[in-house]
C-alpha cells in the first residue's frame, strides 16, 4: 500500500495571526533600528580638545567619563556592554593628565583621539546595523511565508494514513 500525498492549507497553530504581526513587528522594529540615524552626522559634530575630570562606575555594566572641553562644557563618554570610552583607557589618561580630542554634539562625545591615536572612533556607533537588517528581513521573510501558506498560495505536504473510519466506509 502506497502512502498517499495530499497538499493541504496548513491547520498549524504556529501559523496564525499573532504569529504573524510578531514577525511583521519585529521587522520593522528591526528594520528601524537599521536605518535611523541615531547619531549626529559627523559634519554637524564640534571638534575640540578637552580634559578628562572623572571616570565613575554609573552602574553595573556602565561607566561615564565627564570631559570638560576648551569651551567649557561638560562632555559625557559612556562605556556599556556594546563598548565606548574604556575605563582602563581613560583613567590612565586622567592619571597622566594627558589631553584628548573630541567630537561632540554638547553633551555626548561620538568619537575620541588622545595623542594621535584612535581611542572611540565615529563608526562605533554604527556597529550592529547589518545584524539589524538581517534579522529584519529574516522576520519579514518568514511573515510572508507564513501569510502564503495561510491564503493557500504555498501548499504544505502532508502523509495522511488512513484511520479505522476511513476504513469503515
Amino acid at each position: 500500500m502506497a502512502k498517499e500525498l495530499k497538499f493541504e492549507v496548513a491547520d498549524s497553530p504556529a501559523i496564525g495571526l499573532g504569529s504573524i504581526t510578531m514577525f511583521l513587528t519585529l521587522a520593522g522594529v528591526f528594520g528601524l533600528i537599521a536605518v535611523w540615524p541615531f547619531t549626529p552626522p559627523f559634519e554637524t559634530l564640534t571638534k575640540e580638545e578637552s580634559q578628562i575630570q572623572k571616570v565613575w562606575k554609573s552602574s553595573f555594566a556602565s561607566t561615564i567619563t565627564i570631559l570638560k572641553t576648551t569651551s567649557g562644557r561638560d562632555v559625557k563618554c559612556m562605556h556599556g556592554r556594546t563598548g565606548g570610552c574604556s575605563p582602563k583607557t581613560m583613567e590612565s589618561l586622567l592619571e597622566n593628565k594627558i589631553p584628548v580630542v573630541v567630537w561632540h554634539d554638547g553633551e555626548k562625545v561620538y568619537q575620541l583621539t588622545a595623542q594621535e591615536k584612535m581611542i572611540l572612533p565615529y563608526e562605533h556607533f554604527h556597529q550592529g546595523i547589518g545584524f539589524s537588517g538581517a534579522i529584519s528581513i529574516i522576520s519579514l521573510l518568514i511573515a510572508l511565508i507564513q501569510i502564503a501558506v495561510l491564503k493557500g498560495l504555498i501548499g504544505v505536504a502532508s502523509t495522511k494514513s488512513p484511520s479505522r473510519h476511513d476504513s469503515i466506509r
